[in-house]
């Protein structure tokens, strides 16, 4: 990969380059045009390709991750558990040998990672606007709405991924193996920042990110339903049934 990334450099297709983690994981906001689900980039800095996804994550996605959400230590290497119910999960000894730095890994740049806590709302229930026909962001629940989740601690979680390189203490049936690690952020900019980091400097990828109110993951209540809310702002709402977690991705 560092042989063949001056060639790029010099292409007149080279992908677009990257210097800081609000190039490579830019604000979205809801009136925004939708931008290309995938693209290529690099960063000069790292010697580095990125492929970034903006995909929408959906029910699925996130139950793929619930077994590391739900159970995971922030910074520990994990193999996925392959049998139901979950087992005590597997740590990868990270001692005995570095995870593999990917030739080019991926981020997925979803909801969580492009929502600003200043996102448009277009949906306004107060009847601020007294033009019927008006279509636009209403401004006053867009600064009311900000103003709250600005007063809301919020937890945004991060999966990174590569894959294992062979060990004795593992045996063959390891070697190449996927392991996963949990990162908590109290921030969209700190999430962010994590994912550049670990795309580019360590050479892992962005498998999925989503975020939780303050006080209300898996963590603080451990058998709670977990609801997904369709909107950020809503996590600065206070829960109407404290027996659920909500989240949004």
């Amino acid at each position: 990969m560092l042989d063949s990334f001056p060639s790029l450099i010099d292409s007149a297709d080279s992908p677009e380059a990257v210097s800081n983690p609000t190039e490579l994981i830019p604000v979205r906001y809801s009136g925004d045009p939708i931008p290309d689900i995938g693209r290529m980039v690099r960063m000069p800095l790292f010697k580095r390709c990125i492929f970034i996804t903006l995909s929408r994550a959906y029910r699925a996605d996130f139950e793929e991750y619930l077994w590391l959400i739900e159970r995971g230590t922030p910074e520990t290497w994990y193999f996925k558990p392959q049998k139901q119910p979950l087992r005590d999960l597997e740590v990868f000894d990270s001692s005995m040998r570095q995870p593999t730095m990917l030739d080019t890994p991926r981020v997925w740049a979803s909801a969580a990672l492009t929502t600003p806590t200043d996102d448009d709302i277009y949906d306004c229930m107060a009847g601020h606007s007294l033009d019927q026909e008006y279509i636009g962001a209403c401004h006053q629940c867009t600064d009311e709405k900000s103003e709250a989740l600005d007063n809301t601690d919020l937890v945004y979680y991060a999966i990174v991924s590569t894959n294992s390189q062979h060990s004795p203490m593992y045996g063959s049936n390891k070697e190449g193996k996927q392991i996963y690690k949990l990162i908590r952020c109290g921030s969209r900019e700190s999430a962010a920042a994590e994912a550049f980091y670990h795309a580019g400097v360590r050479g892992c990828s962005i498998v999925f990110s989503c975020v939780f109110r303050f006080g209300e993951t898996p963590d603080d209540k451990p058998k709670a339903v977990v609801e997904r809310v369709d909107e950020l702002w809503k996590l600065a709402e206070e829960a109407e049934d404290n027996s659920k977690i909500r989240v949004f991705y």
